[in-house]
């Protein structure tokens, strides 16, 4: 079931109100449904800030979108292109095992700010999603990323932390500080008045030294 939270993000050097849902699916978390008012689930879009290709003249590597996750203790996901709806919800990918990039943060290739990665933790209909597994990566932990030209970027868990909702960190939105992945989900304890959890759990990953 599913991610919201509240932030502050930096996305083309604006500040955005984001308020991301629906990590979960139709079926809701397992033994109950997904909140009332959540955003569609499944509906990507395209990125145009992350080409696919260097821009002539750059000697760099190539900024493209993040195509696979692999965490320590589990196969890789499928990463889908996710932004954000007018209500304010991120339309994080359907199928629980595969997750969304969110296309305000950083692609591959980056050399300051974040990615942001977002997925399901669990469903009613399809149990456990792949992000459930977040809560077992320690600090040191690998974590693979695949980009859609097939390389291959490392990066290792340097913390990890559950917060309320409301207090999410400002620095999973950073477009321009310290390199590094952020992989968010839902956690903490179900309200079930609300019928949605009432933290994220949150890991952050740095590169992983050559």
């Amino acid at each position: 079931m599913g991610v919201r939270f509240a932030g502050r993000a930096a996305a083309s050097g604006l500040l955005l109100a984001l308020v991301l849902t629906a990590c979960g699916t139709p079926g809701g978390t397992a033994g109950a449904p997904l909140p009332a008012g959540s955003a569609p689930a499944g509906q990507a879009a395209p990125a145009p800030s992350a080409p696919t290709q260097p821009e002539p003249g750059d000697d760099g590597p190539a900024n493209v979108t993040p195509a696979s996750v692999e965490i320590a203790g589990a196969g890789p996901a499928e990463v889908g292109l996710v932004n954000v709806a007018d209500d304010g919800a991120l339309n994080i990918p359907k199928d629980i095992d595969t997750l969304g990039w969110w296309v305000g943060s950083k692609p591959m290739g980056a050399d300051k700010g974040t990615t942001l990665i977002a997925g399901h933790v669990d469903s009613a209909a399809a149990g456990l999603g792949y992000f459930a597994r977040l809560t077992e990566l320690k600090k040191g932990d690998p974590i693979t990323v695949v980009d859609g030209l097939g390389e291959k970027w490392q990066f290792e868990v340097s913390e990890t932390k559950q917060t309320v909702k409301s207090a999410l960190p400002e620095d999973v939105f950073d477009t321009k500080g310290e390199r590094k992945l952020v992989l968010i989900t839902c956690g903490g304890e179900f309200d079930e008045a609300k019928r949605s959890y009432v933290d994220n759990y949150i890991v952050y990953a740095t590169p992983a030294a050559a």
